[in-house]
């Protein structure tokens, strides 16, 4: 009889035998201290959500109520980054102020807070800008995967000063690169974020604005023509300042743009070398500028062909603000999941993933059964006359390699 027992035992599934993990509840929430950078390992197998427990505004209809809590009280004034990287799990991650669950305040783990992807998109990034002596309460959630009820497992957890970005300074412009991914479509892309960044004396106001949280990239384009930056931010309004010239007070302006998504026009030549900078409109309320991640891109679209024989109206596309705004990868079957919209009426939109050829999609656009590697993704409103908008959204992402079973 007790041998039988034992074997039924041996042979139930791992997920009956699991317990909740001890910081579970809010009220058993797991002490995290020490000098920074401090990295921790848990899981939120079996883990449940309790009642009137918060979720982060960004995954209010992706979490899956798998929680467990950290607590951290700060032991520096400035910005601080939580992640989770080189997780096995998707992870969630909510960041609050106070002592009891019904009444907590988020400070971060909404779209203005996250970002940049983990280096190999296995993890989530929120910053926040702490305060010495503060606690924070941290969440640890798993993101929605369907038909699944979510992702339980393990992950990584790590909190550290936000850096000062690389490409800060003028001098230190990141270089951008493209490549062609249509017949008629040139782009390079790259994401960044301005927390921490600063702005150099003798610096231009950015589409007028005095922002003061500014990076710069630099552009060399592979041909002349007419080419588009459009410069995106995670917060209310961003600012795109194009130039030539080889010092910080010896600009020129060549084109700029403030909005949410700001759009720029300009005419290229090769062989010139144009700086970029990408700013955070100035709050005159907090008296501080606006930062967060942010992404920037230039692309260059071939001319409409006319026909000789009958010439046809040229029909102007609309200044759409085409923007990705939310990603979800599935590691099980390896797919992911495009959340997208526009700022302008159109038709529709055209999706492309890596070198595929464009076609009509809408939101969500769902990719399944990727091979392990880097993937872009493209997508873009159509234009009245079907074709692409001048001004395509783009995101770079990665799906990893399957990890064995231990």
């Amino acid at each position: 009889m007790w041998i039988s027992a034992v074997l039924g035992l041996l042979l139930l599934p791992a997920a009956a035998l699991a317990v909740a993990p001890p910081n579970d509840d809010f009220e058993d929430r797991q002490v995290l201290s020490g000098a920074l950078p401090i990295a921790e390992t848990g899981t939120n197998l079996e883990a449940t959500k309790e009642a009137e427990e918060p979720t982060p505004k960004l995954h209010e209809f992706g979490a899956t109520g798998h929680t467990v809590w950290y607590q951290w009280e700060a032991t520096v004034n400035g910005f601080v980054t939580v992640n989770t990287c080189g997780s096995f799990i998707n992870p969630v991650l909510g960041v609050y102020t106070g002592t009891a669950l019904n009444a907590l305040t988020e400070v971060a783990g909404d779209f203005a807070s996250s970002g940049p992807e983990c280096p190999a998109f296995d993890g989530e990034k929120v910053t926040f800008e702490a305060v010495s002596g503060v606690t924070y309460e941290i969440l640890v959630d798993g993101t929605l995967s369907f038909p699944e009820s979510g992702d339980q497992g393990g992950f990584k957890l790590e909190i550290e000063e936000t850096p000062v970005p690389a490409n800060d300074d003028f001098a230190d412009a990141e270089a951008l690169t493209g490549d062609w991914y249509s017949q008629d479509v040139w782009s390079a892309g790259v994401e960044g974020f301005t927390w921490n960044a600063s702005k150099e004396s003798g610096e231009p106001a950015h589409a007028g604005d005095p922002g003061g949280a500014s990076v710069w990239y630099s552009f060399d384009p592979p041909f002349s023509g007419d080419f588009i930056a459009q410069a995106c931010g995670r917060f209310e309004k961003s600012l795109l300042g194009i130039y030539t010239g080889s010092s910080v007070g010896a600009l020129t302006q060549v084109a700029a743009d403030g909005r949410s998504c700001s759009f720029a026009q300009f005419t290229a030549t090769a062989g010139t070398t144009y700086r970029i900078a990408v700013d955070g409109r100035f709050d005159s309320g907090s008296g501080s500028p606006l930062m967060g991640a942010i992404s920037l891109g230039v692309f260059w679209q071939r001319p409409p062909f006319v026909e000789p024989e009958r010439e046809r109206p040229i029909i102007e596309l609309p200044e759409a603000q085409t923007q990705i705004t939310k990603k979800v990868i599935r590691l099980k079957d390896r797919s992911v999941t495009f959340y997208f919209g526009s700022s302008a009426e159109s038709p529709g939109f055209l999706c492309t993933l890596d070198k595929r050829e464009p076609t009509r999609c809408r939101p969500p656009r769902t990719y399944r059964h990727l091979k392990p590697g880097r993937h872009v993704f493209r997508v873009a409103s159509m234009g009245r006359n079907q074709g692409w908008d001048i001004s395509p959204a783009v995101i770079k992402f990665r799906i990893p390699k399957p990890k064995p079973h231990r």
